[in-house]
């Protein structure tokens, strides 16, 4: 990740830090803050002229998913080609997924956060209240496959691997049909 990107993170951790009422929540986020700064002025020492060059500009749109775990580990899935109503359905989607090993996630616009809960109370539905489309539901059959793909503990989790293939199961039946899909 480019020196901004980790920036940018840091920035995201700071203004959740400012929004918890948790003391020990604070300090967590503001030492991953200070830990993403730190790597990112490591990484600009290291590489200075490839530092500039790589990722192009900070994220000005679109959206961020961030679960933080049961043992202090975060997780950052970017969401950055959806509208709002796929990025809340997108949430909901992979923060149940993800609630073996994820307690919390936050949905982030920019530097505003828009969405936020416990994950253990999100619902796996493929019935949204709004139109998603086919698309935006493959973008996360590909989050939840390189989730599983990774070397994070989430990619051990059943209930990941079986909430992905209910999703890869509905996708293909869909694959013949209508680019946007609604539920009634």
């Amino acid at each position: 990740m480019s020196p901004e990107g980790l920036e940018t993170q840091a920035s995201s951790l700071l203004a959740a830090a400012k929004l918890t009422t948790s003391p020990a929540r604070r300090q967590m986020l503001v030492s991953m803050a200070l830990e993403l700064t730190k790597r990112a002025k490591q990484l600009r020492i290291a590489e200075p002229e490839a530092g500039a060059a790589n990722d192009g500009p900070l994220l000005t749109e679109g959206y961020r998913l961030l679960l933080d775990g049961f043992t202090d580990e975060s997780l950052w899935i970017n969401l950055s080609l959806i509208t709002r109503p796929a990025a809340l359905w997108a949430t909901d989607v992979l923060a149940a997924a993800c609630a073996d090993c994820y307690q919390t996630f936050e949905l982030w616009e920019q530097m505003k956060l828009i969405y936020m809960g416990e994950t253990r109370r999100s619902v796996f539905s493929l019935k949204p209240t709004a139109e998603v489309d086919l698309a935006t539901q493959q973008i996360v059959l590909d989050i939840e496959e390189g989730l599983r793909a990774s070397q994070l503990p989430i990619a051990r989790s059943k209930k990941l691997l079986a909430l992905t293939q209910h999703l890869r199961q509905h996708l293909a039946t869909l694959q013949s049909g209508p680019a946007i899909v609604t539920f009634e």
